[in-house]
């Protein structure tokens, strides 16, 4: 369900919104980069735990998730086109 994938992805960056800054801190720091293997290279180096990272993950497919929704209802589509 489309609307559930992206209240949950929602949900778990506002509950995880530090550790996010985090991570984005290390990146533009440069001791990192953006993407699962810099969350590999945090962790190998000591600047993230396992369950930091493991979280980073979890809410990384999470949003991929809510992202790849290709699923839009023929009604709403339908009446956005009528409006016009």
């Amino acid at each position: 369900e489309p609307i559930g994938a992206l209240e949950a992805a929602f949900a778990e960056v506002t509950k995880h919104d530090a550790l996010i800054r985090k991570f984005e801190g290390l990146v533009k720091e440069g001791e990192v980069f953006a993407s699962g293997a810099g969350l590999v290279t945090a962790l190998e180096r000591g600047l993230l735990t396992k369950a930091e990272s493991d979280t980073l993950n979890r809410i990384s497919a999470l949003v991929c998730r809510a992202l790849a929704v290709d699923h839009f209802d023929p009604v709403d589509i339908a009446g956005t086109a009528a409006a016009r």
